[in-house]
């Protein structure tokens, strides 16, 4: 290294008790393998959104305190494999937005400190049913995604209140998310729901849950509000199945669903 001010500049990987490591926007393709292990002891934050990224090292597993990894923005087609997250045990807050994400690996869901979970802008079309694992979960952002369905399990987040579902390929929202009490905030606009409907939806999350409870209590077993056959889009409008058999109309209070 040069001089400033008559010391000699250490190498980024000599600088001991760093807490806070932010290397975003600098066009990066790679990190050196040997580049953040002196760092593991005390490193707690690392920003590498907007770069080029599109591996990790695995020697990056041994950042073992890392409680917010922001790696948005980058070039990530899988999440990197070498990688050992399940020894990430106090990562709070993970940012996986702006990739090119098809699906996340089930070691994410054993992340269970973690608080906020971001996944939109990606090209995901399902997420594991191990997601419910993540009970601390508080924020989970999967807008502009391809997903056309959610596991049921999203309804075992009892600390979720936000949920953003925008600009995906939603038909239904699972039943089990009405179980969400302290669910503030859900987005849902740009998706071709028929479950909840849309006038449910804009009611805002207390209508939805309302919605959705009625559903999944329902005294006569609702098995499903869509049976496939005429109509728009293949569905039948106002009509439920009960005990496997289809009625028009009726008085229950969850008929015109679509």
């Amino acid at each position: 290294g040069g001089e400033d001010g008559g010391h000699r500049r250490k190498p980024l990987v000599y600088i001991g008790g760093l807490t806070e490591l932010s290397l975003a926007a600098n066009l990066l393709k790679a990190i050196p393998p040997d580049a953040l292990t002196p760092l593991a002891p005390t490193l707690t934050v690392l920003r590498l959104e907007r770069n080029e990224l599109t591996d990790l090292p695995h020697e990056m597993s041994a950042c073992d305190r890392l409680t917010d990894l922001d790696l948005s923005e980058n070039k990530f087609t899988a999440f990197p494999p070498a990688l050992r997250i399940n020894r990430w045990q106090s990562l709070t807050r993970l940012n996986l937005a702006g990739n090119k994400l098809c699906s996340i690996p089930v070691a994410v869901c054993s992340l269970f400190s973690l608080r906020d979970l971001g996944l939109s802008y990606n090209v995901l079309t399902a997420l594991p049913a191990e997601i419910g694992q993540l009970k601390a979960l508080t924020r989970l952002s999967l807008h502009h995604n391809r997903l056309s369905a959610l596991p049921t399990t999203v309804g075992g987040l009892p600390r979720l209140t936000e949920l953003t579902l925008n600009d995906n390929e939603l038909w239904v929202l699972p039943r089990e998310l009405g179980d969400i009490e302290g669910l503030q905030t859900l987005t849902t606009g740009c998706n071709p729901l028929m479950i909840p409907p849309p006038g449910v939806c804009r009611k805002g999350p207390s209508a939805v849950r309302s919605y959705l409870l009625a559903l999944k209590h329902h005294k006569d077993g609702l098995h499903s509000a869509l049976v496939f056959g005429g109509g728009f889009g293949g569905l039948h409008y106002g009509q439920t199945v009960r005990g496997g058999r289809s009625d028009e109309g009726g008085d229950s209070e969850v008929d015109g669903a679509v």
